[in-house]
């Protein structure tokens, strides 16, 4: 089941530094809730993300992007334990 979210805004530099900190906090805390208006979506990083930072300046603009990505391990299903008495 794929769930999306998709935030735009113009934000000035002290607003992005506060959006990063929060994302920040969130790492350190092992769940991301992102939340814009009836949209929400909740992560949870596991462990070995994947960092990419491409950086691009132009004549007028510059762009930063940072792509995170993690795969969660599927559940493992193991045969019921037993334990007897010999």
């Amino acid at each position: 089941m794929s769930q999306n979210f998709e935030h735009r805004s113009i934000q000035d530099p002290q607003a992005m530094a506060d959006i990063l900190e929060g994302l920040a906090g969130a790492f350190r805390e092992g769940v991301l809730r992102l939340k814009h208006s009836d949209t929400e979506l909740l992560l949870k990083p596991a462990e070995g993300m994947d960092l990419r930072i491409r950086a691009e300046k132009l004549d007028r603009q510059g762009r930063l992007q940072l792509d995170i990505r993690w795969e969660r391990a599927a559940p493992v299903e193991a045969d019921p334990l037993e334990i007897r008495k010999a």
